[in-house]
């Protein structure tokens, strides 16, 4: 099994803070397979990451956390940058003509982003206080696709 995280942001993102380098060091250090940098609606600093990520004993996965009328989506694997502010069905024909795959990667967002369409969602981290588990209880078993859990994101 590979370790893997799939949602983090650089220097590039409104929300993140390090350096593309920085992120890759972090992931080796604990042991990560693969990274992906998804920026909020820019791409450059992960198709750096991608072309960075050997050096580092890591996968580079390209891909950026797109904004789409109905919210976030991640698009994984993607060759170039998808537009931002289009209707959700139109963000994901894009990302996968780009050759990607679409996640949802905010476990409470609208369910009607849980569109067949995709091909996961975010769960809570199993240590979420359980004041929140009922409200954002198992979002991947009722929509059948698989999930991606932070907290086992970086852990062996």
């Amino acid at each position: 099994m590979l370790s893997v995280e799939l949602h983090t942001h650089s220097s590039h993102s409104y929300d993140g803070r390090d350096p593309v380098e920085m992120l890759l060091e972090q992931a080796a250090a604990v042991g990560a397979d693969a990274i992906a940098v998804t920026d909020h609606d820019e791409y450059e600093a992960s198709a750096r990451a991608a072309e960075l990520a050997p050096d580092y004993g890591l996968i580079g996965i390209p891909g950026m956390e797109v904004t789409s009328a109905a919210g976030h989506v991640l698009a994984l694997g993607i060759g170039e940058p998808v537009p931002i502010g289009r209707p959700f069905g139109e963000t994901l024909d894009r990302i996968h003509d780009a050759g990607g795959i679409a996640v949802i990667p905010h476990p409470f967002q609208d369910p009607a982003a849980a569109s067949p369409r995709t091909s996961a969602r975010r769960n809570w981290p199993r240590r979420t206080p359980s004041r929140c588990t009922t409200r954002g209880s198992s979002p991947a078993a009722r929509t059948g696709r698989p999930s991606r859990s932070p907290a086992s994101a970086t852990s062996r």
